[in-house]
């Protein structure tokens, strides 16, 4: 009887390390009670299996102070090897390395026009990694995966980029399979940069308390990343989200990707600078376009309350569908003040059911433009595959 309970616990122990380290890779940093509650193992079974661990040289232990008791926290060590962010964007590459305890160790970038070569875009962004491991003090043997964020809709099945990215030298490609020829041997999770930037907010920055929630990214691109029952939303083809395709002026201007009057021909960078310049000056700077409305300039309040009011009609329809409980607002138009913010948020509690319209929470991203690197790391931790 004895041989019969011994054989199950022997094979159960084996499996419980990799439970651990698994949930170390996606959390960074665990208390022992934590690792029980993520793990399904008791606190005896922890303990027993951490001090393996720690006596392998996979885990360090320092003590620490949680709800004010004192209280083992564990983290990966660094022997265990190192992730890769990776976030390409319209005018710029960024690039970050951590180690398995998500203490990033290097991050870099460089400004690049990336709607040119392809060929050329992958150089740059190799070379950014090289340059950040050897910052880091790590090899590309150390490399355990790469997130990779591209600025356009992959479809679920094959993870080709489609039409509608404002790349368009990477449509028909596959991102994560272009990086693994770079990286041979290394695992290579791409996605798109709003679903990214959602996942950044999420575990790094504005919404650390939500459930769920809806990161609207407004850059040179629109689109929106939906973290639903605590995963991301991507629906059958892998493409939702891309609300910037959503039609709000049905005699509106030609967007890429072939309709007019899209949210992003209104909302976009490019077309909404545009609507900002005066017939006689050169288009304002972001810095440029908060000042003049902080001033009360009547032509940029204009403009800016027009870009208001069209994305506040689409998050209308995104809370009511959804009901979530944050939204977040990220991308470079922040850069140009309160303002567009402010009036979609008053738009979409103008046409929301009136029980809703309290129940819509609006914050500014915390994370700035590293919200969709952070995005990258945090795939990159999860995918990691220990060698």
């Amino acid at each position: 009887m004895s041989q019969s309970h011994d054989r199950p616990q022997g094979r159960r122990r084996p499996a419980g390390g990799p439970l651990i380290t698994a949930a170390l890779r996606a959390h960074g940093r665990l208390t022992q009670v934590e690792l029980a509650d993520h793990t399904g193992l008791t606190p005896a079974a922890v303990s027993i299996l951490v001090r393996e661990l720690a006596a392998q040289g996979t885990v360090d232990i320092a003590r620490t102070t949680r709800t004010g008791r004192s209280a083992n926290a564990v983290t990966l060590s660094r022997s265990t090897g190192i992730v890769v962010g990776i976030d390409i964007g319209h005018s710029h590459i960024a690039v970050a390395s951590s180690d398995l305890a998500h203490h990033i160790l290097d991050e870099r970038s460089a400004d690049f026009s990336t709607g040119g070569s392809r060929e050329a875009t992958v150089e740059l962004a190799v070379q950014l990694v090289s340059d950040s491991l050897a910052a880091a003090g790590a090899s590309t043997g150390e490399l355990l995966g790469i997130g990779l964020g591209i600025p356009g809709p992959l479809w679920e099945k094959n993870h080709e980029v489609t039409a509608g990215t404002i790349l368009p030298d990477w449509v028909g490609t596959h991102p994560a399979e272009i990086f693994r020829h770079a990286f041979p041997g290394v695992p290579v999770t791409a996605d798109n940069d709003a679903n990214l930037g959602a996942l950044g907010e999420r575990f790094w920055g504005a919404g650390i308390d939500a459930d769920d929630l809806i990161y609207i990214k407004l850059s040179t691109g629109v689109g929106a990343g939906l973290i639903l029952n605590d995963g991301i939303y991507r629906g059958s083809s892998g493409t939702a989200g891309e609300i910037g395709h959503l039609q709000v002026d049905s005699n509106g201007l030609l967007c890429a990707c072939g309709h007019n009057g899209c949210l992003e021909t209104v909302l976009g960078l490019p077309y909404l600078l545009h609507a900002l310049t005066r017939p006689e000056d050169a288009p304002p700077t972001l810095a440029e376009v908060a000042a003049r409305a902080a001033d009360g300039d009547a032509h940029t309040l204009s403009a800016l309350t027009r870009a208001g009011n069209a994305l506040g009609t689409v998050l209308a329809g995104l809370t009511t569908t959804l009901s979530p409980s944050l939204v977040v607002v990220g991308g470079r138009c922040l850069e140009m003040g309160d303002h567009l913010v402010d009036t979609a948020l008053a738009r979409a509690r103008s046409l929301v059911l009136p029980a809703l319209s309290d129940n819509i929470q609006l914050r500014p991203g915390q994370l700035g433009n590293r919200a969709e690197l952070l995005g990258a790391l945090t795939v990159a931790y999860t995918n990691a595959v220990p060698r």
